[in-house]
């Protein structure tokens, strides 16, 4: 889907449940656990252009007041200590125990203690 549909679709959601609920909103980036990004594989392609998509994430959040949560820049950040596939089979799915590293960038980022 392109950045600018993704957007427009994106907002609209948002739209509709803060219209509809009037609910505190929380947007986690989209993330790709892979650091493959000079081969020109897929997953090098969808690194060069997850940014974009980053990009309408924060710029959603800060439009609705939404807390923005970096799973992306997070998972990275790991990447730099551990394999990709510590993490998930493929880029999108982590496993049961890496979804802790989503909920624990959720609550830092709510300054839970």
């Amino acid at each position: 889907m392109p950045p600018e549909k993704y957007r427009r679709l994106y907002r609209e959601c948002l739209e509709l449940t803060k219209e509809k609920t009037g609910a505190n909103l929380i947007l986690l980036d989209p993330f790709y656990i892979s650091t493959d990004t000079d081969t020109g594989s897929f997953r090098s392609r969808v690194l060069s252009f997850i940014s974009e998509y980053i990009a309408v994430v924060r710029e959603l959040a800060e439009e609705f007041g939404a807390v923005h949560v970096r799973t992306h820049e997070k998972f990275q950040e790991l990447l730099r200590y551990f394999p990709p596939d510590r993490f998930c089979p493929e880029p999108v799915h982590p496993n049961m125990s890496d979804h802790m590293v989503i909920a624990y960038s959720l609550l830092e980022k709510l300054d839970w203690r």
